[in-house]
């Protein structure tokens, strides 16, 4: 059977069976297939709202599950809090991924983490790759209404690099986040809001409304002359 994205009707509907109260996560973890699909920091000033409560806003922080209704063919993303979303995990026996965002502790915490993932040394296209990915990611959700796992090729990029650390990056992938990001930068929902020409761009204007936060390393020449090179007549958006 083809798994569908579930529609707004029946994400109303789950949450309120199966994400409201700990009793309800419960048959959440017994009744359906679950996985994490992300753990992701977010802006300051950003709020999602919460499957676990009726309109709830989530601060600072959010994880989002992959739930699959095989019987059914539908799939959720329930978005919750780390509290929730840590307690449903470990109920689950499920490991929580690294954490994405682009911004890392205030200036006066302390520096943010160089990606590593303490396994082995991760290659430093495979690094640049990831933080490139996440400034996307991030700049994908800055007017989205409800949060929405991250898909196609960033997805698949992304947790290809993340489990590999070893991994070189193809410049055909980098082709493909370039192409993704030239997208966003058309649409809509950026022409009609802050209608960024490109990534750095975007970044830029981070700096400039968190100036008490660290970003996260944005350094991408390494990934930029390798597009150019292989593409020399394709415009480059990051």
């Amino acid at each position: 059977m083809k798994i569908k994205m579930a529609t707004p009707e029946q994400n109303k509907a789950f949450a309120r069976s199966y994400c409201w109260g700990d009793a309800a996560r419960a048959k959440l973890i017994r009744d359906f297939h679950v996985e994490v699909e992300s753990y992701e920091k977010l802006l300051p000033d950003q709020g999602i709202e919460s499957f676990a409560t009726g309109g709830r806003t989530i601060v600072h922080e959010v994880i989002i599950f992959k739930v699959v209704d095989i019987e059914n063919g539908i799939v959720y993303f329930p978005a919750f809090s780390a509290a929730v979303g840590k307690a449903l995990a470990k109920a689950a026996g499920l490991p929580l991924p690294r954490k994405m965002g682009v911004l890392t502790e205030p200036r006066n915490g302390g520096g943010g983490g160089a990606g590593g993932n303490g396994r082995s040394a991760r290659n430093v296209e495979n690094k640049k790759m990831l933080f490139l990915i996440q400034y996307v990611r991030s700049l994908w959700l800055l007017h989205a209404p409800k949060i929405t796992p991250m898909y196609g090729p960033l997805r698949r990029i992304y947790t290809k690099l993340e489990a590999h650390p070893e991994y070189n990056v193809f410049v055909s992938d980098i082709l493909r986040i370039n192409s993704a990001i030239k997208t966003y930068l058309k649409s809509d929902v950026n022409l009609n809001n802050e209608a960024f020409i490109n990534l750095a761009q975007y970044i830029a204007h981070l700096a400039a409304t968190y100036p008490t936060h660290n970003l996260r390393d944005h350094d991408f020449d390494i990934l930029r002359q390798r597009l150019h090179t292989a593409y020399p007549n394709v415009d480059i958006y990051f």
